[in-house]
């Protein structure tokens, strides 16, 4: 009862076990104490440089006179979670009959005087927990201070204490019951470790089930062959190659996409044997160069060339070079071996396969209704998902400090990071970026040149100027309250993107319960707010839902569309759910499958109404509203 060792699902120990977290389970309070890990030794200096950076770019961890992550890189060890090891916290209880207080310093303690937790004064009444704790912004977690009563010995210390608890922290005092007397408030203790300077030495107090208590943070990235990514950058064209994949332009190689980055090869010989040929012969020559897969219209200047005209001459090169979610989609869209809903469209017409040409009209016409422009079914998608820290009473980086994991390994302490591994099938969802601006135009909050929103390429690239997620990390850009973003034109355009994105991804993942015949926990989302896209995965590493995604995008992904689109219509808290912000646990929310914790949803950015951090007083017009369909039209019909 006082100490466990668990085996629990990987993907659950990333939002409620890793060290340092509390939860409620059986009767009992407990804490998370350590983790049994598998080492993980792939891309290891890769993972040691992500997480010094994403710490180096924590602002309170700046001010503090101590690091308290380490700078060398042996210092780390990444592993994969086997098993949580936890135990009874906090120590603090009360009898369930006479509610005497009973307080124990160790478990040590509770073994050897009070195994069975039985109360010690009536002798009929079982212990339960005061759900109170102390807790620090620098990470501090410490258990209630107790004013015992006089006396030599723990009985009397303890006979006749009570609290008079409100539920509340801030208003429980300690009690003597038979002497009538009120000891005063619950008390606070100092903390030892390090603070931003300025704050309070003192821990406040909260109840367990504030969910206060633990904030994890968690970092989740496409797996990507650096190598050869690093290898590209050096080129001059690489940014244009990116932008153009980005944008799908159709000077780009897509078949053959990594012959995109060539120069120098027989490509360029060719190209120049096609200049010399006579007219004649170059039909020829053209017809054999497509049967080998060879696409000499995809050249750097052609690529170049399209992508000036969009961005007026001045492609945002720096944007491009430091956007990692543009590289993921890049990888994971053209390098992944994925099948597109336009390729499957093509198979079945070559096939002349009328049933599987009708399924795929019918997915094609529910995608657009979901305001998706393309979708695309991925074998592979490698995930990791990395355990950086903890923060408590927030997750604010200017003031909340972010806390290593830290425990014994080797007989050596160690930072630890948890690594989960995923390597599932996907399928990638690319929002209609024509109608997302369509859709911002309504709400006022920019106003594009008609000329660059009338196709959905210039639509995405006046996006992509304005998007700010190459310099703002999307777990922060989740948190942003998007009053805070009222005067500036670019915070607000990538702020409301992310919401919308985001919030058709948790349609998709709810909606996917009854079309995968799997449990919501075990499928995922993942992101790539650059792109306008997100990828569903199975997240279930044990192997059950193997094949889930494939069998839905093969025939029935137009039932998955649909239902998707009607869980954005209503939910079953409606109308108190839409009139406070369109999310609750009943249609967006999720437990373990969301690495932004449920931050930012709305379906009332789908259907239109209040968004609350905005403007309680002003309505939005929603992504699926008919006003958003007459903007669309009237730019695309002054072509």
């Amino acid at each position: 009862m006082t100490e466990l060792n668990e085996r629990r699902a990987r993907s659950q120990v990333f939002f409620k076990y890793l060290p340092g977290s509390v939860f409620y389970a059986n009767r009992f309070w407990r804490k998370v104490d350590e983790l049994d890990l598998r080492e993980f030794t792939q891309s290891r200096e890769y993972l040691v440089n992500e997480v010094l950076q994403f710490k180096n770019n924590w602002s309170a961890n700046s001010q503090l006179s101590v690091d308290v992550y380490p700078d060398r890189s042996d210092s780390f060890f990444f592993g994969e979670v086997t098993r949580v090891t936890y135990s009874l916290f906090p120590l603090v209880f009360y009898c369930n009959k006479c509610s005497n207080t009973h307080s124990y310093r160790t478990l040590n303690e509770i073994r050897v005087s009070n195994p069975k937790l039985n109360c010690q004064y009536c002798k009929q009444g079982r212990l339960q927990q005061y759900p109170y704790a102390l807790i620090h912004q620098n990470g501090d977690i410490q258990p209630l201070r107790v004013k015992l009563l006089s006396g030599s010995d723990w009985s009397s210390q303890h006979n006749g204490l009570k609290m008079n608890d409100t539920r509340r922290f801030t208003t429980a005092t300690w009690v003597d019951y038979k002497r009538r007397i009120s000891l005063g408030s619950l008390g606070t203790r100092a903390t030892t470790l390090p603070r931003v300077p300025g704050s309070k030495a003192f821990l406040s107090g909260t109840n367990l089930g504030d969910g206060d208590v633990h904030y994890p943070v968690i970092k989740s990235f496409v797996n990507l062959q650096n190598d050869i990514l690093e290898k590209r950058k050096q080129q001059d064209e690489f940014p244009q190659i990116q932008l153009a994949a980005l944008l799908q332009l159709e000077s780009l190689d897509i078949e053959h996409f990594s012959r995109n980055f060539e120069k120098g090869t027989e490509k360029d010989v060719l190209s120049d044997i096609m200049k010399l040929a006579k007219d004649s012969d170059r039909e020829v020559l053209l017809r054999l160069l497509g049967e080998k897969g060879i696409k000499l219209d995809a050249d750097s200047n052609g690529i170049e060339d399209e992508v000036n005209a969009l961005f007026g001459g001045n492609a945002p090169r720096e944007r491009v070079m430091s956007d990692r979610s543009l590289h993921e989609f890049v990888f994971t869209w053209y390098e992944n071996n994925g099948l597109s809903l336009a390729s499957s469209m093509h198979e079945a017409q070559q096939e002349h396969d009328a049933v599987r040409e009708a399924q795929v009209a019918r997915a094609q016409t529910e995608a657009q209704n979901l305001g998706v422009s393309s979708l695309m079914l991925v074998e592979k998608l490698p995930v990791l998902t990395l355990g950086l820290g903890f923060t408590r009473k927030t997750y604010d980086r200017e003031e909340a400090i972010l806390n290593p994991f830290r425990q014994r390994i080797d007989g050596k302490e160690r930072v630890v990071i948890p690594v989960l591994k995923n390597e599932n099938e996907a399928i990638v969802f690319k929002l209609d970026p024509q109608r997302i601006l369509a859709w911002l135009h309504v709400n006022g909050t920019t106003n594009p040149p008609i000329l660059t929103a009338s196709t959905q390429q210039g639509a995405h690239a006046y996006l992509y100027e304005r998007f700010v997620y190459s310099s703002v990390p999307d777990d922060e850009i989740s948190r942003i309250v998007l009053r805070d973003c009222i005067g500036s034109e670019n915070y607000l355009i990538s702020v409301m993107s992310f919401r919308l994105l985001h919030t058709i991804l948790h349609l998709l993942l709810q909606a996917g319960k009854s079309v995968l015949g799997l449990d919501i926990d075990s499928i995922s989302e993942y992101l790539f707010p650059s792109a306008l896209s997100g990828a569903i995965y199975v997240s279930k590493l044990q192997g059950g839902g193997m094949g889930a995604l494939v069998s839905a995008f093969e025939s029935d992904l137009s039932r998955w569309l649909r239902n998707a689109y009607d869980k954005s219509q209503s939910c079953l808290y409606d109308p108190v759910c839409h009139e406070h912000g369109g999310a609750c646990h009943a249609c967006q929310y999720v437990k373990f499958s969301c690495r932004y914790f449920n931050h930012g949803l709305s379906r009332n950015l789908l259907t239109g109404g209040i968004i609350p951090d905005y403007d309680k007083y002003h309505t939005f017009i929603g992504y699926y509203s008919s006003k958003v369909d007459e903007v669309i039209s009237q730019w695309t019909n002054k072509l």
